[in-house]
């Protein structure tokens, strides 16, 4: 939508520093650069850790008697516990956390203010255990031959990961582990900043992913595969107001194979581990930076068994402004993706290296269907939209530009006009991307010219419709 709002994707971040979206009501009037998700908005409604029973101080120096270790700390905590972490560093090596709170007295582990430092990765394996508020730095320590470092480790249902800064890891920022063959379920992770680690998050069924933070996925120069915002394994699952920035393709290179970087996308799933992927609604997200896809999803394993576990997802008012292969590849020859609507999304492909991005929205496979409707699509050039090898699509509504016109296109489809972004630049350079603003100028021909939707908002929560009619594009 974007209609009469004015959203710049500055280069600078301040993380702590409190951040205003400014909406502009007189056309022609400039406002001042802004960030596009506020992170650090709590709504009334978020949970919390419930009751509190006690508390228990911790602090390096041991100062009026608190305790000097947070491991110490949360050996003794119970349902209810406050482990209050005060300003200062933490050498701990690993902290883990093996007791459980209960359903209505969590244990928390929280920050007291805002300089609580720990040197130390942490593994929750107790369920109902919230993490609020801490600085965890992984200082880019190579792990050596041993295995990932992640920079919380959820190993237990049931946890609550708000407000934390987790950066400089060889490995994901959060990760929410397989035990036993299922991702742990019922996490609560919000208003996070992850920065300089391998992966942003792998999360579970039952699982609200909101008001986070990536900034610079980075490989670190290994041979890890790693390189996703996002790897989703459950069901029932919402991801909603994110922000990812700040990856270029030199973050991707591989010693190993130096012309091959890894293979970084937003989301990604596959259906090997047996794990049902369906129902997650993915909206309201901005996702920039250089990537190779929006969204990866490959039922191929058991697909062709007839057997789709991956389907049923809803992807709308999201950005996705920083594709280098494809925006959506859904499925793959044999297993496609049922169920899937994409509505109300700005698909951006970007230049690099003098090569455009290929596919805009691809549904390959037996099984696989989609609805495509109200999209902005620029910069694609095998394919805008389409669907092979068994896959259907219902696509109307969508705005084409630059790119190659889809074999049936929509009867209402506008192809070919410019959809005046206010600013807009395809080279995948961290100055082309994050210098972007992807609200529609008052001339554009995605204004008034979209479907009827059920969803009432557009991505910055401006009501659908803002005038006479329903726009294309986030």
């Amino acid at each position: 939508m974007f209609k009469k709002s004015r959203l710049i994707v500055t280069k600078s971040y301040q993380r702590y520093t409190e951040k205003l979206l400014v909406f502009i009501m007189i056309l022609g009037i400039l406002c001042m650069p802004i960030h596009p998700i506020d992170t650090s908005v709590y709504a009334a409604d978020e949970p919390t850790g419930g009751k509190t029973l006690n508390t228990i101080t911790v602090n390096p120096k041991g100062t009026n008697g608190a305790i000097t270790s947070i491991n110490q700390a949360v050996l003794t905590a119970k349902a209810g516990t406050v482990v209050l972490v005060q300003d200062g560093e933490y050498e701990e090596g690993e902290i883990i956390i093996a007791n459980s709170g209960s359903e209505n007295s969590y244990i928390t582990v929280k920050a007291e203010g805002k300089r609580a430092i720990i040197h130390a990765n942490i593994k929750v394996n107790g369920s109902y255990i919230r993490i609020e508020g801490l600085i965890i730095d992984g200082e880019n320590k190579d792990r050596g031959n041993k295995p990932l470092i992640h920079g919380i480790q959820v190993n237990a249902p049931n946890s609550q990961i708000v407000g934390n800064s987790v950066k400089n890891w060889f490995g994901y920022g959060i990760r929410c582990e397989v035990i036993g063959g299922k991702v742990m379920p019922n996490a609560y992770i919000a208003h996070n900043y992850v920065y300089n680690c391998m992966a942003g998050f792998q999360i579970g069924d039952n699982t609200i992913l909101e008001r986070n933070e990536v900034e610079k996925i980075n490989i670190h120069n290994t041979n890890e595969p790693e390189g996703d915002f996002a790897r989703v394994f459950g069901s029932n699952i919402i991801i909603r107001y994110n922000y990812l920035h700040g990856t270029t393709l030199a973050d991707l290179y591989r010693p190993a194979t130096p012309n091959d970087p890894a293979h970084a996308d937003v989301f990604q799933s596959w259906d090997d581990a047996q794990i049902e992927i369906k129902n997650v609604l993915a909206e309201n997200n901005v996702f920039l930076g250089f990537y190779h896809q929006g969204l990866m999803l490959e039922n191929d394993k058991y697909g062709p068994t007839g057997k789709y576990y991956i389907s049923d997802w809803t992807v709308r008012n999201n950005v996705f402004g920083g594709v280098g292969a494809s925006a959506v590849w859904s499925g793959k020859v044999g297993g496609g993706t049922p169920n899937m609507v994409f509505e109300n999304n700005t698909f951006t492909g970007t230049v690099t290296g003098g090569k455009q991005a290929f596919y805009g929205i691809n549904m390959v496979g037996t099984g696989g269907s989609a609805i495509i409707r109200n999209n902005i699509f620029v910069g694609f050039q095998a394919s805008t939209y389409g669907a092979t090898d068994g896959s259907t699509i219902k696509a109307d509504y969508n705005l084409i530009y630059n790119g190659n016109i889809p074999v049936k296109a929509g009867q209402h489809d506008i192809l070919g006009l410019d959809p005046k972004f206010i600013k807009f630049n395809p080279i995948a350079t961290d100055v082309g991307l994050l210098d972007n603003d992807w609200h529609l100028s008052p001339d554009s021909p995605a204004i008034d010219t979209g479907d009827k939707v059920s969803f009432k908002t557009d991505l910055e929560d401006n009501a659908r419709p803002l005038s006479a009619g329903y726009d294309m594009g986030a």
